[in-house]
């Protein structure tokens, strides 16, 4: 594997109160994997490990190599007010050579705000019993090419045998697969909604949030009539949504000068739903 990668940040206080910082960062993955490999049976005897020392009568030999490219641009921007109001806006573009050209970039943004109400003079009375009250909002975009070989877009081949006049079968070469020019990245937005909070000095801390995540555009296998010569090609299709809660508490038992206690616990529901597979596409099997 090779990693390019360029980094630039810049900080700065703009303003009495007022800050921000940036980073752009740029990078070129490359994957490169060779294998080859041999073998024999019936060994002379348990204890060698030598090819040599086995029958030539059956014997296997194979070989491959694959690669892989994938370019990133991610950029981020954040601007904080007199430590209390916060704003946060990412952004990142892919490029990923698993797809067909015209189809390989996708970009996908992100915004955040939060508020440290905590901070705030009018919280000044609750102090000592919420130590820290931050809310937060998000809403963004990931995406994921997992579901896709590093050759899916490729036309590959396999042998085939075949009936030639009178003389028997015959090998050849015929398409593994169908080619889906369209296939692109899988999306999912995700909306997240939380608080954070401390209690009497952070004894006792945690976290509280819900979410909703769609996911576009799955990358899933299609059913497509045998008449084709496939049975099926993999295609953007679908969504699926995910909606939660999730509350996570953390407490300071005991602090003395060698010895500390503490104790986590989480609690999550998470509800999962098919909104549709096919959209406003009909199943080809179905026309």
């Amino acid at each position: 594997k090779t990693l390019f990668q360029g980094r630039i940040t810049y900080e700065k206080e703009i303003f009495k109160g007022h800050h921000i910082s940036a980073m752009f960062n740029a990078a070129e993955e490359y994957w490169f994997q060779r294998n080859m490999g041999a073998g024999r049976k019936n060994r002379l005897h348990n204890s060698l490990e030598e090819l040599d020392a086995a029958s030539k009568e059956v014997q296997t030999n194979d070989g491959k190599s694959e690669s892989e490219g994938l370019r990133s641009f991610i950029g981020r921007i954040n601007y904080t007010l007199f430590d209390k109001y916060l704003f946060e806006f990412n952004f990142r573009s892919d490029g990923s050579s698993r797809f067909a050209k015209g189809h390989q970039w996708g970009f996908f943004p992100s915004a955040a705000v939060g508020w440290r109400v905590s901070e705030e003079a009018f919280f000044a009375p609750l102090k000592k019993a919420i130590s820290n009250a931050k809310f937060r909002a998000s809403y963004g975009s990931l995406g994921n090419n997992s579901g896709v070989g590093r050759y899916e877009q490729k036309e590959t081949m396999g042998t085939t045998n075949y009936i030639v006049g009178n003389n028997g079968l015959a090998t050849g070469f015929s398409a593994n697969k169908m080619i889906n020019q369209d296939l692109s990245w899988e999306e999912t937005r995700v909306i997240n909604i939380g608080l954070d909070f401390g209690l009497f000095g952070d004894i006792l801390s945690g976290s509280i949030e819900v979410y909703k995540k769609m996911t576009n555009d799955l990358l899933m296998d299609r059913a497509i009539p045998p008449i084709t010569g496939f049975s099926k090609v993999l295609s953007n299709m679908g969504q699926l949504q995910n909606t939660g809660f999730e509350l996570t508490l953390n407490a300071n038992i005991m602090r003395r000068k060698n010895f500390e206690w503490s104790a986590t616990g989480n609690f999550s529901l998470n509800r999962r739903k098919i909104k549709h597979l096919y959209g406003n596409m009909k199943n080809i099997l179905d026309a």
